[in-house]
């Protein structure tokens, strides 16, 4: 079994090392004149007065949201304690009434809950559509006055040199030129 295996593997990469020299080495491609340009776009979130505002608006949503559920889940605790302070002497009806009540407020607090991250769930990306909509067009902007032919984004890249990054100028660029069209 072991030696089918290793003539398998064996064949298989011989298989692969004639197609590779019968198809062609693949090259890298020279083209002069042609501008390159690559962004960080992280670094442009981060830094931006635009990212920098969408970052607030969406932490001061979160904080609004926790802070609704925080007292939710508080408001839960009380009447739970009180219901355990005076269940010695409750009736089975109103023990069965008190369950039935904390059951219903733990379904609404669970709806609330799934209502609120669903709300800030579609904030986020409203607001990052706008930032990512405004930071492309910032970007072809500063591209076509700048002479790019090509702005990628550096995540996409396996390798990039430095001198090709121009994450620093787009964001000067955009505080300091900027218009939206």
């Amino acid at each position: 079994m072991v030696k089918y295996f290793a003539r398998s593997v064996c064949g298989s990469f011989l298989i692969v090392l004639v197609s590779v020299f019968v198809i062609g080495v693949p090259t890298p491609v020279h083209a002069e004149g042609v501008k390159i340009g690559v962004i960080i776009p992280q670094a442009l979130l981060a830094k931006s007065d635009v990212g920098k505002k969408a970052a607030a608006r969406l932490k001061s949503q979160k904080e609004e949201a926790q802070a609704k559920l925080n007292s939710i889940t508080d408001d839960l605790k009380k009447v739970q304690d009180e219901l355990m302070k005076r269940a010695m002497m409750l009736s089975d009806e109103e023990k069965k009434k008190a369950a039935e009540d904390m059951d219903r407020r733990q379904r609404d607090a669970a709806r609330t809950k799934e209502d609120l991250e669903r709300s800030l769930q579609q904030t986020e990306q409203e607001v990052l559509g706008e930032v990512n909509e405004f930071l492309s067009g910032a970007m072809t902007q500063f591209g076509e006055q700048h002479g790019f032919d090509l702005i990628v984004d550096g995540q996409a890249a396996v390798y990039f040199s430095k001198e090709t990054d121009v994450t620093d100028a787009v964001l000067e660029f955009i505080e300091k030129e900027y218009k939206p069209k």
